[in-house]
């Protein structure tokens, strides 16, 4: 196979960045839709927070979480296929418009495109991540201890 024109470079070069502004969009996406609900359900509630509610809360943050989480695994993985054809694409015409592999073999060298950094875990305690969901749940647990023992009623009626 004879290597890619620069045209085929483009384009394949156009078809992972729009993966990758998908996915920024979707993490994005995630976060105003995860304030939304969260702020339906506070204003939905009849003054303090009610248990159900609190464990609805904490059920939507975490759910968000995981799914910003994995768009921003996907996006971080994408641009390093996007790295890895402009690197490589002068040197072979293998996986040209493969957009699912992300362990390419060049001149018998072979490379995981997935880097541990860039794993599920890593990301979900990242230092851009983990603020924007723990902030959200902490409030909400202070707001719930806060409203549970300031009106909770005294013990044998005093």
């Amino acid at each position: 196979m004879s290597l890619p024109d620069t045209n085929q470079i483009h384009k394949e070069l156009d078809l992972i960045q729009g993966i990758i502004t998908r996915m920024a969009n979707h993490s994005f996406d995630v976060k105003k839709w995860m304030i939304t609900i969260i702020a339906a359900i506070v204003l939905l509630d009849t003054g303090k927070l009610s248990t159900p509610n609190v464990i609805c809360m904490l059920s939507v943050i975490l759910a968000f979480w995981y799914l910003d989480t994995y768009f921003i695994c996907m996006e971080r993985n994408y641009r390093a296929l996007y790295n890895w054809v402009i690197s490589n694409r002068n040197q072979t015409a293998d996986y040209l418009y493969d957009l699912s592999t992300f362990t390419r073999t060049v001149n018998g060298s072979t490379e995981n495109l997935k880097k541990p950094e860039n794993g599920f875990w890593p990301v979900f305690f990242s230092k851009t991540v983990l603020p924007i969901y723990l902030l959200p749940i902490l409030l909400t647990l202070g707001y719930f201890l806060y409203n549970h023992f300031m009106h909770a009623q005294p013990c044998c009626g005093h």
